[in-house]
């Protein structure tokens, strides 16, 4: 069973869940089902060959098993929701198992993210033109998706720096890259995300926030966006004359509004997913899905499903801020402070990209362990 843990192994069975274009067109869609579960097949052999299960597992199990209950009582549930499902516990189950062997599994992802970089990259200067949207389309899909896979590249090539002992350059220019591929996308979101790691790249040494101030800092920016949409007032000139965009988001707070008011009438368990609420009362924006995280999950699963999201966070954080003189914790919080910011606009909170992050979180000891962590820290 060693031999999961190999950076190419991991390589090869991690690729088609970074939600890869390509892969998800009716040509490939065959292909891709069957490369995707191979991780479900590692996961079950896993499973019973160390007869352990993760507390992590076990929490992320109970939030999809939840989305999958509020699914049935609905009449959602399909094949296709119960794969999915599995697919990303299968992939929480080996990813827990990769990083017991932090080395290796650091490899793995930053070979695996590097790649994906530099080809989306190519993308972005070359771009296809989709034949009903007239958008460009790049390796990893529109520009708003650009960034969801660029912030784990920055943090896991960040790293892969640090273990190696900071002599080797290619891990920052697979983060120039990165940035400059979501630069280049145009993506309003994006850019403040690229604001924000630069930022914290050049003022780390200074600036070490806990895990729950970020979170209180989310909390606080999802209120004053999404519920009482206080942008209209203090943002208006940054939103509009910097980023060049509508005070609505593109629409987004047309779409916050239905799904605030669909939540209130099935409050705690939601409507399951792959409900026609959004699509039903914004048709003429032709989506179906509520343009950010913490609703989407509302949506899905109700406050049950909020409340378990947030036991998640809260407990990583927890260990993240056991640690946070490192900065490899501090590097970790504030990823997953910024992918909280992008579920502020995108429904992002069910992508892998995401849940790697978490995972490095829960497993900040190992990792400060082997890097080397310069940083005055109590292990």
């Amino acid at each position: 069973m060693i031999f999961l843990r190999n950076k190419w192994i991991m390589f090869l069975i991690l690729f088609p869940h970074f939600s890869i274009y390509y892969l998800q067109t009716l040509e490939f869609e065959l292909i891709n089902i069957i490369w995707s579960s191979l991780v479900i097949i590692v996961a079950i052999l896993i499973t019973l060959t160390k007869l352990q299960v993760h507390k992590f597992s076990i929490v992320v199990s109970i939030l999809l098993l939840l989305v999958i209950i509020s699914s049935y009582l609905n009449g959602t549930l399909s094949v296709s929701i119960t794969f999915h499902a599995t697919i990303l516990i299968s992939v929480c189950i080996y990813l827990l198992y990769c990083l017991e062997e932090i080395k290796e599994a650091l490899k793995g992802l930053y070979y695996l993210c590097g790649f994906i970089v530099i080809s989306n990259l190519l993308t972005v200067m070359f771009p296809n033109i989709n034949p009903v949207t007239g958008q460009e389309i790049y390796l990893l899909g529109g520009k708003n998706q650009v960034i969801i896979t660029v912030t784990l590249s920055v943090c896991v090539s960040y790293l892969y720096f640090l273990f190696n002992g900071k002599k080797n350059i290619i891990p920052k220019i697979i983060i120039a890259l990165g940035l400059l591929s979501t630069y280049l996308a145009g993506s309003g979101t994006g850019t403040v995300i690229v604001f924000l790691l630069i930022l914290y790249i050049l003022l780390h040494k200074k600036i070490k926030p806990t895990f729950i101030v970020l979170f209180l800092i989310y909390i606080s920016t999802f209120l004053t966006i999404v519920i009482f949409r206080l942008q209209e007032i203090l943002f208006k000139n940054f939103i509009v004359n910097v980023l060049h965009k509508s005070l609505t988001f593109s629409d987004r707070t047309f779409i916050w509004d239905v799904t605030i008011d669909a939540v209130k009438n099935s409050w705690l368990i939601g409507y399951g997913r792959d409900n026609n609420i959004i699509l039903t009362k914004v048709s003429s924006l032709g989506v179906d899905q509520a343009h950010n995280g913490l609703l989407e999950i509302s949506l899905e699963s109700g406050v049950l499903g909020v409340l378990v999201f947030i036991y998640i966070l809260l407990l990583i954080g927890r260990r993240l801020d056991e640690y946070r003189l490192s900065f490899e914790a501090s590097l970790i919080s504030v990823t997953i402070f910024l992918y909280l910011i992008i579920g502020l606009t995108e429904s992002i909170f069910y992508r892998i990209e995401f849940w790697i992050v978490l995972i490095l979180g829960y497993s900040i000891l190992r990792i400060i362990d082997k890097t080397r962590s310069r940083f005055n820290v109590k292990l």
